[in-house]
């Protein structure tokens, strides 16, 4: 095996991986206090309220070290995916060395209603953004994936909604704003509240 001189200088450093280590478990505490204000949003909810109703597990952390080559840091609150029936997550994303999201990820019978509400209240999210991406497995926001949604025409938008089996919506934020990400989660989550589907 040989390594290069930079490819070495990273082997040897050991307090790179004890600060990762630091800053992964300020990361997880940061996703537990927002899932805690989430629920509470959530608690304040009929129990009929469309979002409340529909959620029968538990939230998630989870953690991985290659979404394009990088660690990550997922939320999943709520994450209702299933192939059969409808599929209802609010994922929050911490991806390394590039932002932290919020995404709304549905399909099934949940999607028209959705889809209906969002061309509604297109000007709440205008600065959100659109995937027009053919799968919904992909976090990045280059333009073959994510559209802000006020650059799509009302036409253009419901053209879209109808061509695909699943609707995201998402906003991201850089990591040196991190230390807002559950305020920024809350507001996000506000938005997806007050939809009437």
């Amino acid at each position: 095996m040989q390594l290069t001189p930079e490819e070495q200088e990273v082997l040897g450093n050991i307090r790179f991986i004890q600060t990762k280590r630091v800053v992964s478990g300020k990361i997880i505490q940061s996703l537990e206090a927002f899932r805690r204000e989430a629920d509470l949003l959530l608690d304040d909810q009929p129990a009929t309220h469309w979002l409340k109703s529909r959620i029968r597990k538990g939230p998630k952390i989870s953690r991985g070290e290659n979404y394009g080559g990088l660690p990550y840091f997922v939320l999943d609150h709520p994450r209702e995916f299933s192939i059969s029936t409808d599929t209802l997550a609010i994922r929050t994303m911490v991806l390394w060395g590039n932002f932290y999201s919020f995404t709304l990820h549905v399909t099934g019978d949940l999607r028209t209603s959705i889809q209906q509400q969002l061309i509604q209240e297109k000007a709440t999210f205008e600065q959100h953004y659109y995937c027009i991406n053919h799968t919904p497995w992909e976090y990045h926001y280059e333009s073959g994936n994510y559209r802000v949604l006020s650059e799509l025409s009302n036409d253009q938008l419901k053209a879209d909604l109808q061509s695909r089996d699943f609707t995201k919506l998402s906003i991201y934020h850089p990591l040196s704003d991190l230390e807002h990400l559950k305020s920024r989660g809350l507001a996000f989550y506000q938005k997806i509240i007050s939809l009437n589907a």
